[in-house]
């Protein structure tokens, strides 16, 4: 008899219709039956996703994967189910379940639903013994399916190792698995990687993977080998380039150098015409003015003999009025001798003649300053125009001068970049020197191991035809008895 409370709240006592939903999700996942499983998961707002077995705890999508129904995982994924989780029992995703069976359309799902990191965080993942999803398939021989999660691996996770230390490339060697040893040499694994308690692909496809496999291995190892020859023709090439650059930067700087040099030597030409040209102005005025010194010193002593002359006309002129008075005088009186008559006379000619000597020495004075003030006017006239074109030739002079400094500011700064870039040619020269080096060296390795691998096969072939011999003998023996 159901409870009062199972009677309130139908919904918390209905676990077994949730168990029955949650078993028919399962039913379908495993069966493939899309249209089911897209009704199923579209009701309960999308609950059901992660819907799993009541017995073992297996979801829903790992269920799809195992039975290899790419369409359910699909439809899954398109719920937004989360491919990361795994089995309680192994810890096994969907993916891991999907590599062993060799699913590829499974794992294409799989690896497309997650993007970039995201596939290669799905792949990385582990189950309870330490394996990857690539693990299992390089194990059960799906090379397929190995080269699909090898190329959404991480290539430094394509050597990790399970718990028993074995990689996947160790895996496949050791099965024997051609296809998927090729598969992984391409993706990036590494022949000779070892960890405790295994041994390198190498040496298990010697023990036993047979003359197949190990030309599986010789025919990377010389792809490997041409890649290297490949790389190294490059890097050759590119320091080729590089010394040409360098050169081309070299010759480069040695013409700025050369043009810094000759554009300093036009600026301290300029700088020394300019430095004579302003030093000749200089002499210029100086002269100028010492010629107008000159003249004024000239002009002011015309101007005094001027002045003392026409003092002494001055005086001569009265002199002469006081002779004409008294002469007027003497005539008016009668009384007076005819010789001291005469002698004023003469008086007053020599006096007369003296005054007129005075006035053209005075009109010639008055000549003489009108020339001094018409040369003094054209001295400063002159002295003005050279100033303002010793001004102007100064602004010039200047200017030369600071684009001349400024050229070589210029010139000085395009030098060191030339020298800076210069630098870092010699310094990536110089890696790629160490490149080759390393290189040659890696590749010397290379082809003793080659070589010894080599001797080592014709000595295991030659042991093997004495024995097929020894065998042939024996069987031949036999039938003679």
């Amino acid at each position: 008899m159901p409870s009062k409370k199972s009677a309130l709240f139908p919904a918390l006592s209905s676990s077994p219709s949730n168990d029955a939903v949650e078993e028919k999700v399962m039913h379908a996942a495993r069966n493939d039956l899309v249209d089911v499983l897209e009704k199923l998961l579209a009701t309960e707002d999308g609950r059901l996703v992660d819907a799993c077995d009541a017995a073992t705890g297996e979801p829903a999508i790992c269920a799809a994967a195992a039975n290899g129904n790419a369409r359910a995982v699909e439809a899954l994924l398109d719920a937004r189910a989360d491919a990361t989780r795994g089995s309680p029992a192994f810890a096994e995703t969907a993916l891991h379940l999907a590599a062993r069976e060799g699913h590829n359309a499974v794992i294409k799902a799989l690896l497309k639903s997650k993007l970039g990191s995201m596939a290669s965080d799905l792949a990385d993942l582990k189950n309870y013994h330490g394996a990857t999803a690539l693990h299992l398939a390089s194990e059960r021989g799906h090379a397929e399916a190995v080269a699909m999660i090898a190329q959404a691996t991480r290539k430094s996770q394509l050597d990790i190792p399970d718990m028993s230390g074995r990689t996947p490339l160790q895996l496949a060697c050791f099965w024997g698995h051609e296809a998927v040893a090729e598969a992984l040499l391409t993706a990036g694994a590494d022949p000779d990687a070892e960890h405790p308690g295994s041994e390198s692909a190498r040496a298990l496809c010697d023990k036993r993977g047979g003359a197949a496999l190990r030309q599986v291995i010789l025919q990377h190892d010389v792809k490997r080998a041409e890649a290297a020859v490949h790389e190294a023709e490059a890097a050759r090439r590119q320091e080729a380039r590089a010394r040409a650059a360098a050169e081309a930067a070299t010759v480069a700087v040695k013409t700025e150098l050369l043009e810094e040099a000759s554009v300093r030597r036009k600026a301290d030409i300029r700088l020394k015409e300019a430095r004579a040209a302003a030093q000749a102005a200089n002499n210029a005025r100086g002269n100028a003015e010492r010629r107008l010194t000159e003249e004024r010193s000239a002009g002011n002593a015309l101007r005094t003999e001027l002045s003392n002359l026409k003092k002494d006309l001055a005086m001569l002129t009265e002199e002469c009025t006081d002779l004409r008075k008294a002469l007027n005088t003497a005539t008016q009186d009668g009384d007076e001798s005819a010789a001291q008559a005469e002698a004023q006379a003469v008086s007053a000619r020599t006096s007369r003649a003296e005054v007129e000597r005075l006035t053209s020495r005075i009109s010639e004075l008055e000549g003489r300053n009108a020339e001094t003030e018409a040369e003094l006017a054209r001295a400063k006239e002159s002295l003005a125009m050279h100033a303002a074109s010793q001004s102007a030739r100064d602004e010039q002079a200047r200017l030369n001068v600071e684009r001349a400094l400024q050229e070589r500011n210029e010139s000085a700064k395009e030098v060191l970049m030339w020298k800076a870039e210069a630098m870092r040619l010699e310094t990536r020269n110089a890696e790629v020197q160490t490149l080759l080096e390393e290189w040659r060296k890696t590749e010397e390795s290379s082809i003793q191991r080659r070589r010894a691998l080599a001797e080592q096969e014709e000595a295991d072939r030659l042991a093997l035809l004495g024995r097929l011999n020894a065998v042939a003998v024996n069987e031949s023996n036999v039938g003679d008895m």
